[in-house]
């Protein structure tokens, strides 16, 4: 009995040793690599290997789509728009729970049957940001209970690490976008010194404020007496909306007649006038 214990408790530190080493390089790849595709997917195949699993995947929330849709799977097979609402069976029990939830029976997950298709049992652990779930972790196993309470509590550890990537990658993105802005401007600014055809000028204060903000085109409209007439374009432009518009009409005229700035967040929403 005591050959037995000392069996035992020499695999449980070797687990543990394992589950550390893990640990260390996922958060060493969520550190260090800020593409956040690429990330997760050493993310995942690293935890399929070392953990010994047949299925790792990450889904992240996609607003638009109102649904998690995958980012990262070790299974290639997978389709890779493969998404699942945000009230499905596998949303909800998550979401329910904001821990880690384990299925013993993966055929009572249809929503995501491409992924556990012949698993035995999965755990499913929501990625947490600011109180809010913005993803969700999957892992299976092929054999019938092949989760308990360790395996939830690491799934819960490498979930919060995806959360840290997902954030970093974020910031990234964001401090570029800020870099591109301010080349941008700069540019901008020295067009404006520099070039002295205003066709030429125009044409670059187009491009440039439409590539500013990430926008598909820019259109700039002079005001020629009682007309907005459109002196340079950039991006497609609609045949109806090449004509001169009267002072007041649509919104370039409503922007021209009260001398102020518009936001339309919807345009979907906006009158035909």
């Amino acid at each position: 009995a005591m050959v037995e214990a000392l069996e035992n408790a020499d695999r449980k530190a070797q687990r543990k040793l394992m589950e550390t080493e893990l640990y260390l390089e996922v958060a060493s790849i969520a550190g260090m690599t800020p593409e956040i595709k690429e990330a997760l997917g050493v993310i995942v195949n690293t935890v399929a290997e070392k953990l010994a699993l047949d299925v790792s995947a990450v889904f992240l929330l996609n607003s638009e789509k109102n649904a998690f849709c995958l980012e990262a799977c070790n299974k290639k097979e997978v389709p890779s728009n493969l998404c699942f609402p945000i009230d499905s069976d596998v949303s909800k029990k998550v979401l329910e729970a904001l821990k880690p939830v384990v299925v013993d029976d993966a055929s009572e997950m249809p929503d995501i049957e491409n992924i556990c298709k012949g698993l035995g049992s999965l755990v499913l652990t929501p990625v947490v940001r600011d109180n809010a779930c913005r993803g969700i972790l999957i892992l299976g196993k092929y054999e019938d209970g092949g989760f308990g309470k360790d395996e939830a509590d690491s799934s819960a550890i490498i979930a919060h690490t995806i959360s840290t990537a997902v954030r970093n990658t974020e910031l990234y993105e964001a401090l570029n976008k800020q870099l591109k802005q301010i080349n941008i401007v700069y540019e901008l600014s020295k067009a404006i010194t520099s070039v002295y055809e205003p066709e030429g000028l125009l044409k670059t204060i187009a491009e440039d404020a439409a590539k500013l903000i990430n926008a598909k085109g820019c259109i700039i409209r002079l005001i020629e007496g009682d007309m907005l007439a459109i002196k340079y374009s950039y991006g497609p432009l609609d045949k109806e909306k090449e004509a001169a518009l009267p002072i007041g009409m649509g919104v370039a005229g409503w922007v021209a007649k009260e001398g102020r700035s518009l936001l339309i967040e919807d345009i979907t929403k906006m009158p035909e006038d």
